[in-house]
């Protein structure tokens, strides 16, 4: 009798552990997909855009070409896919090469995966917007910059762009102060009213639920 009380313990004990790892498994996938369906939401928010601007400024891509924009500056011409073209540079006489592109100088393979997850069928530059915003929320940067930790942020952001204080990866980072000065800027810009308003009225169909 006492071994089938104990047997009868231990199974029950598994089960409980396998419907907790596969409780948690689901969590994890809804918690990603509120994630993607909420993307929208932060395209219009003053602090994501001042943070948007600044990683583009960073990556020398603070223009009107920003969203056309490949490794060395050269520009590509259509936004139906990655433009997918590996580039050399010079940097400190060392010969770097690469697939960086767009806004936020998104790599090839992580495009690819980003665009996967999102939905992003192109390259236009409401794509790059959300897959950049969906990597701040990734590295969890989105909160501390909704939460006004511009620290936090930037110190999340550097396993991304190589642009930032700290990536380390034999790249030209940006000072901390002068990423500071730029998200300041571009923050106060984006919460006068008037800019606020043209905000919600450019990105109000996304916000709704329209895709790109």
């Amino acid at each position: 009798m006492k071994k089938r009380a104990i047997r009868y313990i231990k199974i029950s004990f598994c089960i409980a552990v396998i419907a907790l790892v596969a409780f948690s498994q689901v969590s994890i996938v809804y918690a990603k997909t509120i994630i993607i369906n909420q993307l929208p939401r932060y395209l219009a928010h003053p602090n994501v855009r001042a943070f948007l601007d600044t990683i583009a400024y960073a990556e020398g891509t603070l223009n009107v070409d920003g969203y056309k924009t490949l490794y060395t500056y050269k520009l590509f011409s259509s936004f139906d896919d990655h433009p997918r073209q590996r580039i050399y540079g010079e940097h400190q006489g060392r010969t770097l090469c690469s697939t960086a592109a767009g806004r936020y100088q998104f790599l090839q393979p992580i495009w690819d995966k980003v665009a996967a997850r999102i939905g992003a069928k192109n390259f236009t530059p409401i794509n790059q917007d959300l897959a950049a915003i969906y990597l701040l929320a990734e590295r969890g940067a989105l909160l501390s910059i909704l939460g006004n930790d511009f620290d936090s942020a930037v110190a999340q952001s550097g396993s991304v762009w190589s642009s930032f204080p700290g990536a380390g990866r034999g790249q030209p980072e940006k000072n901390k102060k002068e990423l500071a000065r730029i998200y300041e800027t571009q923050l106060n810009y984006y919460l006068k009213k008037e800019n606020s308003a043209l905000l919600k009225e450019k990105y109000s169909k996304y916000i709704q639920g329209k895709r790109p």
